[in-house]
């Protein structure tokens, strides 16, 4: 039979066994009960024909084994949709569905689900029943989770998950053989660092090497940084060697966890000598000449593991010489530890605060700042030889983080690992990232949050001199004090200040240094409190905390007796306290799409109040009350 493609219903009812697709868009009124007719029909598109419009007589085409119902603007999937036997392809795509019936799992030849662009606020619990599926698409929902059991499915090759609310992966997630993944724009992501471009790579990885589910799961933890759920399902020899994986992320999260994990044989003086070997690539410090730079240390090198060695000081890739030394007991040092070891007992000029040192390293900043290659160039190798002045340190930083030339970048990166503590380095390794493209807001204040993490930066002085270099970053500046000051610095215009659209959950108290302050705007975030700095803003009038998340009237205003305007609309207030007449002044407050379901009785003294904004919230239903508000305030405007 030659299948035919139908674009009309009525053309297609006209010979209805030649009928093999039919696709119906944005058609209105059609007797859809018809299309049962079409006995041979295997594959049928629905667009915007509402769920509840579908007849359930269309399970007799039994050929059907792909089916697209899209924009409905239905959020129940009707239950038959499930009872297709033989369907092979479900699109729900861009529909309202917050949920996935458990009847999903009878669709046991399914081996395509797209239900990207819906409400879903979880992946189907069930998912991993349908054993046959080769592709997923989940992109643009609100998933917040993955489920355990995802890694059963054997035969997924594409997996989308991009744009949802996913905090973290699973362990099981390393089951996967997919040859297609996107994870881009979820919480969990943008916490990768460098490790975005390689997760898929590890999956591939796994497989092409044979891993067994249970190394999987141990180097998937090790990779996502997460320790102590790696530390729960293997022992410590199990652990360490991640040294030797094929993988930087997790050689270098391993190189991590010893430094944690591990006391430091070189911390305090000792007479007894300390016998070490070195094993792996030793890039942290320059094995040249090693032993004549120990020589007025208790360090001895061993060239080769010996009875008399007492620890094993280990790189990358340590191979072999790992195995034996846990069997022989000896423990396991990261090169981190000798490296800083190596770093206190030399001198470095620039590590000084003497007039000459501090000039010199004003100097070698301005050669850093400078957006020509060779003073840059000439600055890392003054900092290579020299050491690190705090005075320019977050200039290198900035360089590292943020510098698409790169050779310069690979030169910093030397720079810091000779000079910075093993584990400071370690966290700016595996977290900076090169952006070749545009980042939005949203990464870049994730990104600054996971540098920052680290307990030798300060967030205040990253914020100020990134915002500075780059005009970005500014959701991330106003979380800190003085970085929030200076992003204000721009912002402000004479007595108004707009910090909108930022997606700020927190002020900074700073705000009180704009006590001049007339008019602010700081809508469009997602503010649930005021810092109690904020009652300093005497002269402030007009104020917009319109959508943002407020479930109680802000205290803070009361104290502000100036305020003629206040727009506190799309929040989520319920009541209003009795203390607002305090604002004799109030003339406009807008308090739309709210929770209020009444007034207070004192809010007949506010007499100045010209236009009250209540439209959207529970009071509007209640004639009695909405009558009395009218009696409260009977020279003002009130819309409902």
């Amino acid at each position: 039979m030659t299948k035919q493609q139908f674009y009309n219903l009525e053309q297609a009812l006209k010979s209805p066994l030649q009928v093999t697709e039919l696709i119906l868009r944005y058609q209105k009124d059609l007797p859809l009960e018809e299309i049962a007719q079409l006995q041979n029909l295997e594959v049928l598109h629905l667009h915007n024909h509402s769920f509840k419009n579908l007849p359930e007589n269309l399970l007799s085409l039994t050929r059907l084994h792909t089916l697209h119902l899209l924009h409905t603007r239905s959020a129940k999937v009707p239950e038959f949709i499930f009872e297709f036997k033989n369907l092979k392809v479900l699109n729900l795509s861009y529909n309202p569905i917050t949920r996935i019936p458990a009847s999903l799992q009878n669709l046991e030849k399914l081996t395509e689900l797209y239900l990207h662009n819906c409400k879903l606020k979880a992946v189907p619990a069930n998912i991993h029943k349908l054993s046959a599926l080769e592709v997923l698409n989940l992109e643009n929902n609100q998933i917040e989770a993955i489920p355990q059991n995802i890694g059963q499915l054997s035969n997924l090759k594409q997996l989308i998950l991009t744009n949802n609310k996913i905090e973290r992966l699973p362990g099981d997630f390393s089951l996967l053989n997919v040859t297609k993944l996107h994870l881009g724009s979820n919480p969990f992501y943008n916490n990768l660092g460098q490790k975005q471009k390689t997760i898929g790579a590890l999956l591939k990885q796994f497989q092409n090497r044979n891993y067994a589910s249970d190394l999987r799961r141990l180097y998937f933890h090790i990779f996502m940084g997460e320790m102590n759920e790696a530390e729960k399902i293997a022992d410590y020899p199990a652990i360490v060697q991640g040294l030797n994986s094929p993988n930087q992320v997790i050689r270098l999260n391993t190189l991590s966890y010893l430094l944690d994990k591990e006391p430091n044989p070189f911390e305090k003086v000792s007479q007894t000598p300390i016998h070490v070997h070195l094993a792996g690539k030793i890039n942290s410090f320059d094995t040249e000449d090693l032993t004549n730079r120990l020589e007025d240390s208790n360090i001895v090198i061993d060239d080769r593991l010996k009875k008399t060695t007492t620890h094993l000081v280990v790189g990358e890739n340590p191979k072999k010489k790992l195995d034996k030394a846990l069997t022989m007991g000896i423990p396991i040092v990261a090169q981190g530890r000798l490296k800083d070891y190596l770093h206190n007992i030399e001198e470095h000029y620039l590590a000084k605060n003497d007039p000459a040192t501090l000039q010199m390293a004003k100097n070698l900043s301005d050669l850093l700042q400078s957006h020509e290659e060779n003073n840059q160039e000439l600055g890392l190798e003054m900092a290579m030889g020299g050491g690190i002045h705090p005075s320019f340190f977050y200039d290198l930083l900035l360089l590292y983080l943020w510098n698409r030339n790169l050779k310069i970048r690979n030169l910093t990166e030397k720079v810091l690992e000779k000079h910075l503590s093993s584990n400071l380095f370690i966290h700016l390794k595996t977290n900076a990232k090169n952006y070749y493209n545009d980042p939005s807001e949203d990464a870049i204040s994730t990104y600054l949050e996971n540098i920052s993490a680290h307990e030798e930066i300060d967030p205040n002085e990253l914020g100020i001199r990134f915002f500075r270099i780059t005009d970005r970053g500014k959701r991330f500046c106003l979380r800190y004090p003085n970085s929030f000051l200076e992003v204000c610095k721009q912002e402000i215009k004479g007595s108004v200040l707009r910090l909108v659209g930022l997606k700020l959950d927190k002020l900074s108290e700073s705000i009180s240094k704009y006590a001049h302050l007339k008019i602010l705007y700081l809508n469009d975030n997602s503010l649930y409190q005021l810092p109690a700095s904020f009652e300093q803003l005497h002269k402030l009038y007009v104020l917009s905390l319109r959508k943002n998340k407020f479930t109680e009237f802000p205290v803070q205003l009361l104290k502000l007796k100036e305020l003629d305007n206040v727009d506190l609309s799309f929040n989520k207030i319920s009541e209003l306290p009795e203390q607002i007449t305090q604002l004799t002044k109030l003339k406009r407050l807008n308090l739309r799409n709210n929770r209020i379901v009444s007034l207070p009785q004192s809010m007949q003294n506010l007499t100045n109040l010209k236009t009250l904004n209540l439209e959207g919230n529970p009071i509007k239903k209640d004639e009695k009350v909405k009558t009395q508000a009218q009696k409260l305030l009977p020279n003002c405007k009130i819309s409902f």
